[in-house]
């Protein structure tokens, strides 16, 4: 079996619907080989945000200033303009209005802009299968100083994780197995309200954690048995069909992101979903 990587956004979409997890992470365009994503503006200033917090750690830390990341944020709106799909100029003005002020109340903590950071991308074999991990991208990851660590989520959207989220626990998990350390402390710091990360307790961890692994060994079984059923089968459901007209060349096609600018290869195409058929 080829490689396999369950993540938090990987189990949501399979508890949603297994179809939809079908689609979204193992569908792809047969005519350009690319992953498909269905945009939103929410969608994409979340990955503009992520682009310039990763251009700032690239940079030395004299040019680590707001002006810089707002010169940058409004670079990297221009070169994603098709993507959001915007319905007309008031909603592009309001959504770059919120990149500027996710970036300026980010700037209100310097330590997120000078400091060590050492979350990033994370993956550990399942249950040691050596073809199967499990996986995550941890914003920030510090050391408290007493032999624990710390870490934060940061949140551009405008809606809240639900209380019985299992992020911040499979984040725990995946820190605690690479560095040897406990994790004390995790939190959420929603950028678009919030002055300061807010503290988030995990106190159903060991609970979590076993939810995690039984989620995971049904996706495995899934993919193992190729057996993605929608949830309104023999129909589809809403999350589906939006794919669906994807699939069938009824989206409009608004962005196709490249891998890298040394190799332009298509990497995900973002289609705009103009309305759901009956």
């Amino acid at each position: 079996m080829s490689e396999t990587y369950i993540s938090y956004s990987a189990i949501s979409d399979f508890l949603r619907c297994p179809g939809l997890y079908r689609w979204k992470y193992q569908y792809r365009n047969p005519k350009t080989n690319c992953k498909v994503e269905i945009s939103n503006p929410g969608l994409i200033l979340g990955i503009i945000f992520e682009v310039v917090r990763k251009r700032l750690s690239s940079v030395t830390a004299e040019q680590r200033t707001l002006d810089f990341a707002l010169r940058e944020l409004d670079r990297f709106f221009e070169l994603w303009l098709a993507a959001f799909g915007f319905n007309n100029q008031e909603e592009e003005e309001m959504i770059r209005s919120r990149g500027r002020a996710l970036l300026t109340r980010f700037f209100s903590k310097p330590k997120y802009i000078l400091g060590e950071n050492l979350g990033g991308f994370i993956k550990i074999p399942y249950k040691k299968s050596p073809s199967i991990f499990l996986c995550g991208a941890t914003d920030w990851v510090e050391d408290n100083g007493d032999g624990t660590l710390a870490i934060i989520d940061f949140k551009t959207g405008i809606h809240e994780e639900k209380a019985n989220s299992l992020q911040l626990p499979i984040y725990k998990y995946l820190v605690e197995q690479k560095f040897g350390k406990p994790v004390s402390k995790t939190f959420y710091w929603y950028l678009d309200k919030d002055p300061d990360p807010r503290e988030v307790y995990c106190n159903s961890y060991e609970s979590d954690l076993e939810l995690v692994f039984s989620h995971g060994d049904s996706l495995i079984k899934s993919v193992e048995n190729n057996n993605f059923i929608c949830r309104e089968s023999p129909d589809w459901c809403n999350d589906c069909q939006k794919f669906v007209q994807i699939s069938t060349g009824r989206a409009k096609l608004l962005y196709t992101e490249m891998s890298n600018s040394l190799y332009p290869q298509p990497k995900k195409e973002y289609y705009k979903i103009e309305s759901i058929s009956s």
